[in-house]
């Protein structure tokens, strides 16, 4: 209730498969029916069926408002409808779930200073709902909602203050909750010291209702209340940064999050979630062309499980350095270096279960520009990991992973319009089990190679779309709205899997896929058309073809229209069609 004014529009999607029909549609319409009154119609249908294990979902929304604005205080009554549908062949023993529900509310909104803003929300409910054990019977649900705030707001040059609370009750036949939530948010922008801090929380008691067959004799079934639940919630955020001087600038940031559930029947159920993570940025310009920086990261984490003996704990250390150097404009040197430390623990398992994990990555990339036309880049990856399993029964497991990673780039821009694009990785990954003499488990390499070609043409000119500075620079052709895109291209990859018998790896897995695409497209005005074949052979085949055309009347308007028949072969194409319809007005 006591939405903000919103722009009349209109949209509708539709997509079929052989899988799934979807229809999503929705619609939103105001009116000036008065002097100083407002109103706003608004609905919304949503379809979904499943057709391999049919499976039929349905909502629908409908809602009226009538507002008026004053100085001090802003009223809107408001009432609608909603129909909820839920029908599968798995429960083909319970009647379709079906609810319908009316409503009737009044709200305000009442501003006796700029700052400070009080909210009141009244609701009236009516629910219908079908017995799902009985036919031809009716389940009816009355209720009322109200909603309470009051928030308060200091706005000053270099500083911010915001208070707020809130509280929500509901309680219909078998729909029970209270909410209480309050959150602070503070924030000092000063010339040089920047600090922000957010803080939230709240609780919410549920009662928690199950639907119960009715006894033999019975006229309906009825709503059990079987257990009540209650959920605590906070959440706390501190970001300040800090400029040590013009070149070295400090960034720090602390934050804690709390989640429990706790309930009164089924204790075994009750959860909790804690989490607090803390981060250390440094950057300092050594001079205008090179750059330091250094990231720093501590978290601590209890996931705390009651029905099961899993609960656990994850420590979490890792620490950044890296140098960015740019030698000549627009290119560049950067070496960084990674080191991380996890360490999980299971206090239920007696340290069974228990496992640290060890990371250390150092990464090199290098990006330069020939005749400024030929853009040549590389980047290279070392890895080495140590996962090991302490005073576990899993320490057969320990291992050392050792990891080599080479991705050159090339790419060259021919005149304004033509490009040729090549991607390229290498990857070698060895994993030294370091108990294998005695358990048995084999050592492990796997190595991957791929490429990607493309060789791209656009009349919009290419140059003026890429976003990269330095061809940007390069003279061009104007752009129109007659563009015409071709984009032809190839991918390889190849994934093969070994272990080690002796001193020799021997391959016992291989993976082979290539990809053959053309795209085809063409603008012209505000209709746009595209043609996008596509062919994948290897380990396993695949057709696609996605022909699609667009009309873009205005940024907030369109017309799209898309089919696409995917599989392996012609006799077993799944035929997708979608449409999407998008009107302001």
């Amino acid at each position: 209730m006591l939405s903000p004014a919103q722009n009349n529009d209109f949209s509708l999607s539709l997509y079929n498969s052989s899988k799934q029909l979807r229809l999503d549609q929705n619609t939103s319409y105001s009116l000036n029916p008065f002097r100083s009154w407002q109103m706003q119609i608004y609905s919304s249908n949503s379809e979904d069926k499943r057709l391999d294990f049919n499976q039929t979902s349905q909502t629908s929304r409908l809602s009226i408002a009538l507002s008026r604005k004053s100085k001090l205080m802003n009223h809107e009554f408001r009432t609608g409808y909603e129909y909820l549908l839920d029908h599968s062949d798995l429960e083909n023993e319970l009647n379709p779930y079906s609810n319908k529900t009316g409503y009737l509310g009044y709200g305000m909104v009442f501003t006796p200073v700029d700052s400070l803003v009080l909210t009141g929300q009244f609701k009236g409910y009516y629910r219908r709902e079908k017995d799902r054990y009985l036919d031809n019977h009716i389940l009816i649900s009355n209720g009322l909602q109200n909603l309470l705030s009051i928030s308060y707001t200091a706005d000053f040059t270099d500083k911010y203050l915001r208070i707020a609370c809130n509280t929500d009750n509901k309680a219909l036949d078998w729909e029970k909750f209270r909410s209480l939530t309050a959150s602070l948010s503070a924030a000092y922008l000063g010339d040089k010291i920047n600090a922000d801090f957010i803080a939230g929380g709240g609780t919410k008691a549920e009662d928690l209702y199950v639907l119960t067959s009715p006894e033999p004799g019975d006229m309906s079934s009825f709503y059990d209340r079987y257990d009540h639940q209650k959920h605590n919630f906070l959440n706390t955020s501190l970001n300040l940064n800090l400029p040590l001087s013009d070149y070295f600038i400090c960034r720090l940031s602390e934050s804690y999050n709390l989640n429990t559930y706790l309930h009164d029947i089924n204790r075994s159920r009750n959860t909790g979630d804690y989490n607090s993570q803390s981060q250390l940025t440094l950057e300092y310009a050594v001079t205008d062309k090179i750059r330091l920086t250094s990231n720093n990261q501590y978290s601590y984490y209890i996931k705390d499980l009651s029905y099961i003996d899993n609960s656990r704990i994850i420590e979490t250390r890792s620490s950044n350095c890296g140098i960015a150097w740019e030698y000549n404009k627009d290119d560049s040197l950067s070496a960084d270096y990674t080191i991380e430390l996890r360490r999980t623990i299971y206090p239920d398992s007696g340290n069974d279960l228990d496992n640290d994990y060890l990371s250390a990555i150092w990464r090199l990339g290098w990006s330069m520009f020939l005749k400024d036309r030929l853009r040549l880049a590389n980047r290279i990856l070392y890895l080495q990991r140590q996962e090991v399993f302490i005073d576990s029964w899993l320490s057969a497991n320990n291992n050392n992973l050792t990891s080599l990673q080479w991705q050159p780039e090339i790419d060259l821009l021919i005149g304004d319009c033509l490009m040729l694009k090549q991607e390229y990785q290498l990857r070698a990954d060895y994993d030294d089990y370091l108990y294998n003499d005695f358990s048995g488990i084999k050592d492990t390499f796997y190595r991957q190679a791929g490429t990607s070609c493309h060789l791209i043409y656009d009349t919009s000119p290419l140059a003026a779309k890429l976003e990269i500075p330095i061809w940007a620079d390069l003279p061009f052709r104007s752009r129109d709205l007659t563009a015409f895109r071709l984009d032809l291209g190839y991918a390889w990859e190849r994934n093969e899997t070994s272990s080690k018998e002796g001193y020799i790896y021997y391959i016992n897995g291989r993976y082979d896929r290539q990809t053959l695409s053309l795209l085809l497209q063409k603008q012209h005005g505000i209709v746009i058309g595209q043609i996008f074949p596509k062919y994948s052979w290897g380990n396993w085949k695949e057709m696609n073809l996605l022909v699609s055309a667009a009309i873009k009347m205005n940024s907030n308007s369109s017309f799209e229209l898309s089919l696409n028949p995917l599989g392996p072969d012609l006799d077993s194409l799944d035929w997708r069609f979608g449409c999407n319809l998008a009107l302001a007005f």
